[in-house]
């Protein structure tokens, strides 16, 4: 995957963990705001390095990742924001494990088994549990699954 183009990941990642934060503290306000900025991330990833084939996939995960990020961005509550983030954080996860992102920090990737019809993930920077479904009423509630490291393919268990 060219290099341009995983930078561009990185920087949609670094929104994404924005918006699992204020999530996670309840603050619909910046949850919004931290939407909208990843959408505009979203939107400045390169493609124009991209095989014919990398750039079907990327597509795909385009539709998917700004659908959720509109829809976000246009919530009027912390319900509707924390709606689309599960969809949301399994569409951005595949990708970074597909194509790669530039920073070396790891993504970790958390399960809530309370969330939704049968659990839920999200993804991290940090090792310690900050729930972005229930926020202040459950802080802890989840366990880390996956990781992804430095950029590279994922790795199970935590």
């Amino acid at each position: 995957t060219p290099a341009g183009f995983r930078a561009g990941l990185g920087s949609l990642l670094a929104g994404y963990y924005e918006l699992q934060a204020a999530l996670a503290s309840d603050d619909a306000t910046a949850a919004r705001d931290a939407a909208r900025a990843a959408l505009a991330a979203l939107g400045a990833v390169p493609t124009a390095a991209l095989d014919e084939a990398a750039l079907a996939a990327w597509s795909v995960d385009h539709h998917h990742l700004t659908g959720a990020l509109k829809a976000m961005g246009e919530a009027r509550d912390i319900a509707a924001l924390r709606a689309p983030l599960a969809p949301l954080s399994d569409r951005l996860w595949a990708a970074l494990n597909r194509y790669g992102y530039a920073e070396q920090m790891p993504v970790r990737r958390f399960h809530c088994p309370m969330a939704g019809e049968g659990g839920a993930n999200w993804l991290q920077a940090g090792a310690e549990t900050a729930n972005p479904y229930y926020g202040a009423a459950m802080p802890g509630c989840g366990s880390q699954t996956d990781l992804l490291a430095g950029g590279g393919p994922a790795a199970e268990g935590p």
